[in-house]
């Protein structure tokens, strides 16, 4: 069966809000752990390289 245009365009839209919602709870979850490990003291640098935030960010946290 052939998918018509309007099905196609919707799927590709459906997988890229399912991919930004992924990015977006991954991200969330790397602000919420460099949050607890800046209030045990780490050290910025350690938490930028554990988390992939960048320092400048997690002075705002």
């Amino acid at each position: 069966m052939r998918k018509t245009h309007d099905q196609k365009t919707s799927q590709k839209g459906l997988e890229e809000s399912m991919k930004w919602e992924r990015e977006k709870g991954a991200r969330d979850r790397s602000l919420e752990i460099a949050r607890a490990l800046k209030k045990k003291g780490l050290p910025p640098g350690q938490i930028a390289e554990v988390t992939s935030i960048s320092p400048s960010e997690l002075e705002g946290l």
